[in-house]
């Protein structure tokens, strides 16, 4: 994706391992500069002036609010997909979101949600022959009125299923208010011969083998 936004944007690019590292610039996906940097651990990237130079593309984007919800939402899914790695994002020179890279689960929750909410979850853990599944559900008085608050990482990578949230629902059975959905954060670990990641181009979307085995442990598990 990258070389995709570098085309369309003014890009930055800082990376380094702790000891080295390097940073580059690319204007309509060239490349202007490739020097020595100030030792960074870790990968940042600054992006300016989107779509400046694809007119067409620039009046399709929504409003600056609804953009960074996007955005936001999408860091807040690739922070619970990998919490080994830190992540921050600054919108205006203003910190919306950190994380610390410990793998504490909770204290991501607790860094997107807030720390009140993060108290009213609950774990949960369980697995059959197939699948091991992990996580941390909202009690059925703390729920959100779209399904977007339902992570489901899979194998690390996040995903989207509404077969899977629903059966995240009917495990609340009727404690919850209809039409309402819970706050939940889903870890799937299951054999990669079970899932197929290339039934969407976004890679969002996949197939699962064993499907109903998988919904109904999450059911019963909730």
């Amino acid at each position: 994706a990258l070389p995709s936004i570098a085309s369309v944007s003014k890009m930055e690019m800082i990376s380094g391992n702790g000891e080295l590292a390097h940073k580059m610039v690319m204007k309509n996906g060239v490349l202007t500069t490739f020097e020595k940097h100030a030792s960074i651990k870790g990968t940042r990237v600054r992006v300016k002036d989107l779509f400046y130079n694809t007119p067409a593309r620039l009046k399709h984007l929504k409003a600056t609010s609804t953009e960074l919800s996007y955005i936001s939402d999408y860091m807040n899914k690739m922070a619970l997909s990998h919490p080994e790695i830190s992540f921050s994002l600054s919108n205006n020179h203003k910190l919306l979101f950190s994380t610390n890279g410990d793998n504490d689960i909770l204290k991501i929750l607790a860094n997107i949600y807030s720390i009140d909410i993060a108290k009213e979850m609950r774990y949960f853990e369980n697995k059959n022959g197939y699948f091991t599944i992990k996580g941390y559900l909202t009690k059925p008085f703390i729920h959100r009125s779209t399904r977007k608050h339902m992570s489901i990482i899979a194998n690390d990578r996040m995903i989207k299923n509404t077969s899977i949230m629903q059966a995240i629902v009917n495990g609340y059975h009727t404690y919850l208010p209809i039409g309402k959905y819970p706050i939940v954060a889903l870890f799937i670990e299951m054999d990669p011969l079970l899932i197929d990641v290339n039934v969407h181009p976004q890679k969002l979307e996949v197939k699962l083998t064993e499907e109903q085995l998988l919904k109904r442990l999450i059911t019963t598990t909730i």
